[in-house]
């Protein structure tokens, strides 16, 4: 979840905000919950642009402890790879196509896209 939040500018997570799946197997949390608060919604065209020039500094805040970039590296730095569970391969093209079809438009739609395609080739490069 913390790598889905990264790429997609969550800044709406807390305790309240995520979900246990209860199952035979045991629990395990849902992987999307209540994101709509992703991807610069409700920002202003200057914000989105900042965000864009530098997605490191403008990693949305995880808590007290760091952002969503901070948390990143610190789990690839624990050996583990994100793409044993996410195909960070996704084209520009893809991203924009989906983006079109969730109804952005504008600077949000330009954003988000080039949001999305720079957290991806930073997580990459880990």
């Amino acid at each position: 979840m913390v790598l889905l939040d990264f790429v997609t500018r969550q800044d709406d997570r807390h305790l309240s905000n995520t979900a246990l799946k209860i199952a035979g197997q045991g629990e395990s949390f849902y992987p999307l919950y209540d994101n709509g608060r992703s991807l610069f919604y409700e920002d202003t065209e200057d914000t989105v642009l900042a965000a864009i020039a530098d997605p490191i500094e403008h990693a949305t805040t995880f808590g007290p402890v760091g952002t969503y970039w901070d948390h990143i590296q610190d789990i690839a730095a624990r050996g583990i790879g994100f793409r044993t569970f996410a195909n960070l391969d996704v084209s520009e093209g893809t991203v924009e196509t989906l983006l079109v079809e969730a109804g952005f438009t504008g600077y949000r739609l330009s954003g988000a896209r080039e949001w999305i395609m720079q957290t991806l080739d930073l997580v990459k490069g880990l």
